[in-house]
């Protein structure tokens, strides 16, 4: 009946009109995640753990299109992440705690580079899937050869890593990027399955002040990579060792899933 929220992801119509969902806000129970900005196809907006069982997107300046609405949290009524009235006892807005926001990436290296695909490319901010407008990164060797790529947090030393967002190619070879893993301080956070344009991984706050993507199959490409997480090296929410003193795997504080919706 009711859960932690963590983000709700939003996926927006691109066959046209794309700027009409430029505003629009995001509750949950009546309290406001945040606001859609730009004409992307993927959104994503932190809820920073509000408590509740329904969402709402709301528009009031243009049409209101969506093309899927996705809710990741922890399940369940308990007040989770360490205790009780928020993620570990605090809101997660700010002070000790601090609040899950995008974390800044420099020092991007790969294991060799192909067709001038320098690794830079995927933090330069252009989430263009076209390789040949320059914003895509390219391995030299396809499978068999360990293809990786990785960066290290600007910011701060240390950071708890909520996700990792990876767009892939479109202009060809979209499924390569399919089985591709993502590590965290060279603890796996998932697997990217598919062929989509963008793809996102939780890492249920892992410790680490570096992102690594390895591809053992194919050529790996990457056209941006973007981190989201706690910054700073503080336990964080709630306590040592993981979200609210524990590890945010499993057990009495449970895990950040997607939430299944129902009733629209």
């Amino acid at each position: 009946p009711s859960s932690r929220v963590s983000r709700v992801v939003v996926y927006n119509r691109q066959d046209c009109c794309q700027g009409r969902i430029n505003g629009a806000q995001v509750f949950i129970n009546g309290r406001r995640c945040g606001t859609l900005h730009g004409a992307g196809r993927m959104h994503v907006v932190s809820c920073h753990g509000i408590h509740g069982n329904r969402v709402k997107i709301v528009n009031n300046h243009s049409y209101l299109t969506l093309c899927e609405v996705k809710v990741y949290g922890q399940r369940g009524g308990h007040s989770g992440w360490g205790g009780h009235g928020g993620w570990g006892g605090h809101s997660n807005r700010g002070g000790h705690y601090g609040s899950v926001r995008q974390l800044h990436l420099r020092n991007a290296h790969q294991s060799s580079i192909g067709w001038n695909g320098q690794p830079h490319r995927a933090i330069d901010g252009n989430i263009d899937g076209n390789y040949g407008r320059r914003s895509c990164t390219h391995s030299r060797f396809a499978g068999g050869h360990n293809n990786w790529w990785s960066a290290s947090f600007a910011s701060f030393p240390s950071s708890r890593v909520s996700r990792v967002v990876v767009y892939n190619r479109q202009d060809c070879c979209q499924g390569r990027i399919n089985g591709a893993q993502v590590f965290i301080n060279g603890r796996r956070c998932g697997t990217l399955h598919g062929a989509g344009r963008v793809h996102v991984v939780s890492c249920h706050g892992i410790h680490g002040n570096r992102v690594k993507i390895v591809n053992n199959h194919s050529y790996l490409t990457l056209c941006e990579v973007k981190v989201y997480g706690q910054r700073g090296g503080h336990s964080g929410w709630g306590g040592n060792g993981g979200w609210g003193g524990h590890s945010n795997q499993g057990g009495h504080y449970g895990s950040v899933s997607q939430l299944h919706l129902r009733n629209a």
